[in-house]
């Protein structure tokens, strides 16, 4: 048993050994792969065979991981300031619609406040402004590949709030903005072909570290206000004798069911006996809304080159995208007359935008860029003879058209009860009424033979005041102004029994 124990000691110490050198020349295949990195932080390896030597290798083969930044000061208080303030956008307006069309809208008026958050007990500020930037976005750029081509700002307005170097202490501090968007900018708009988006950009420049930003974006809508009765067209179909007065709406909504009226006439054909006629019989009727968009993507500044075969100026590379945002069909519902002398079809049907098609609204703007919508509405109508002398049933002729008929309309948001902002502001000084009149300058005529009441002695003598005033007034036939009552009088006052 004891030789045993020994034997066992033994080779525990000779596999102790062994891997002790393979780590050691692991350690050292690390090291010359690393030997760069090696060089600028560890000294020279001094060759020495003791267990001291074996443990400064091993702790130099494991280097230790460092983080640039992580523990450096200047990143650390980075982000306690930016820690410390925040920004905010309070908008104070009522939401931002157009009313009306791009040529008679008076525009949105923006207003609202930024808002500092200082947590910190003073903070140093360089510069604080804003802006107000129209960005249009190409999902088909003329450059696929080009951040340039794809997007496009534009600055709008601009604010700046702070221009010199400011401390402003901890606590809340508001900026007030305000504007008026023109009526001509197009709405805010979200397509397979173009993005138009607006967004305040806040910035804030500190002293010493990051500047703090904001971004917030503006919904901008357009609501037309449509007329009050419906839209009336006609259309004529040659060769045949066919005619639709059709009566639509103008304007319809993205939410909301709308009606369509159609009255064909000429449907009936008579032969020169009477004895027969032809008449067209509406068999199907199928109406679907298309949604058309435009766009033309021009090139940066640095892919505005002339493309071969064209003298001019490259504008740009255009892009239709057409949709159906809404479709239906009817094979029964109208009221076919066939007495009258030419025939008559009444037709009424009921139209809406498909749920979940998130249609766009119309708009129109300067940089080539459309939206439009049009009800498509297609009838198939089949030719029939009836004869008047046999009760049999109506022959087809084989013969049958398509009618087909276009429509435009116009895709709006509902303006709801809101106004346009000119219409709600106050009266201005030059509309305000003139004041009520001023008084004229009024004369009190004067009788300077009315004694006082000091030259009155007593009580007894009233008698003969009285007649002395009475023969004054009668002698210069002037009436008597700010007399009491009890001197006018007729006689002495009645006296309680």
């Amino acid at each position: 048993m004891p030789h045993r124990v020994a034997t066992f000691f033994r080779a525990s110490s000779h596999s102790v050994d062994l891997l002790e050198k393979e780590f050691t020349k692991a350690a050292k295949g690390s090291i010359s792969r690393n030997k760069p990195a090696l060089n600028r932080s560890l000294s020279p390896p001094q060759h020495s065979s003791g267990p001291d030597d074996r443990n400064t290798r091993l702790q130099e083969s494991h280097k230790r991981i460092h983080i640039p930044g992580l523990y450096s000061p200047r990143s650390c208080s980075q982000k306690l300031l930016l820690a410390t303030s925040s920004l905010d956008v309070e908008i104070e307006s009522p939401p931002l619609v157009f009313y009306g069309p791009t040529t008679t809208s008076s525009g949105a008026l923006l207003s609202g406040q930024l808002i500092l958050q200082v947590q910190h007990e003073t903070i140093a500020i360089e510069s604080f402004k804003m802006s107000l930037d129209l960005e249009l976005t190409h999902k088909r750029p003329h450059h696929t590949h080009c951040r340039n081509c794809r997007k496009h700002k534009t600055v709008l307005e601009s604010w700046v709030f702070l221009n010199v170097p400011t401390t402003l202490p901890k606590g809340l501090h508001k900026f007030p903005f305000s504007w008026i968007l023109p009526g001509h900018l197009p709405a805010s708009t979200q397509g397979t072909l173009f993005q138009i988006e607006y967004n305040l950009h806040a910035e804030l420049a500190l002293s010493g570290v990051e500047p703090v930003k904001l971004c917030k974006e503006l919904d901008i809508r357009r609501a037309i206000m449509p007329p009050d009765g419906p839209r009336s067209s006609t259309r004529i179909f040659p060769p045949t004798d066919l005619t639709a007065y059709c009566q639509h709406p103008t304007a319809i909504h993205p939410i909301g069911t709308s009606t369509v009226s159609i009255r064909i006439d000429g449907c009936v054909k008579k032969s020169v006996d009477a004895s027969t006629q032809r008449q067209w019989k509406l068999k199907k009727l199928y109406w679907h809304l298309e949604e058309k968009q435009r766009i033309t993507s021009p090139p940066c500044s640095k892919h505005a080159m002339k493309r071969p075969g064209h003298e001019g100026e490259d504008k740009g590379v255009t892009h239709t995208d057409v949709r159906i945002i809404g479709e239906g069909y009817f094979r029964m519902g109208w009221k076919s007359d066939f007495s009258v002398p030419d025939g008559r079809i009444e037709v009424e049907f009921p139209f809406a935008i498909r749920p979940g098609a998130q249609p766009l609204c119309d708009m129109k703007s300067d940089n080539d860029t459309e939206v439009s919508h049009s009800l498509v509405v297609q009838m198939v109508f089949i030719e029939e003879i009836m004869s008047k002398l046999t009760t049999s049933e109506d022959i087809p002729t084989g013969a049958a058209r398509v009618l087909r008929m276009h429509f435009n309309v116009i895709v709006t948001e509902r303006s709801g009860l809101g106004i346009s902002w000119d219409a709600e502001q106050p009266p201005l000084y030059e509309n305000v009424p003139m004041s009520p009149p001023r008084y004229e300058k009024t004369t009190i005529n004067e009788i300077d033979s009315i004694p006082t009441y000091q030259s009155l002695s007593s009580t007894e003598s009233l008698g003969s005041s009285l007649d002395q005033i009475r023969s004054v007034a009668h002698t210069n036939s002037t009436p008597l102004h700010g007399i009491p009552k009890i001197l006018c009088g007729s006689g002495r006052p009645a006296m309680m029994t």
